[in-house]
């Protein structure tokens, strides 16, 4: 998606997906690796300096439903 800013300029972020992985670029190019289980939970989240906010683990089938 490209945007224009209070200064005129383009502003440019994009979204990929890679099987359960979803990488996110904002305008200034910083990225965050968002990594999904197979039933689309969150499993992982990486900020653009590689720090983990979010780790999430499911331990049971039950927590799946």
């Amino acid at each position: 998606m490209t945007t224009i800013d209070e200064a005129g300029r383009l502003q440019e972020a994009k979204t990929e997906y890679h099987g359960f992985k979803t990488v996110l670029t904002n305008a200034r190019q910083f990225t965050r690796t968002e990594l999904r289980n197979v039933v689309g939970q969150m499993k992982k989240v990486t900020d653009a300096n590689g720090s983990c906010q979010q780790s999430c683990r499911v331990t049971s089938c039950s927590q799946l439903h």
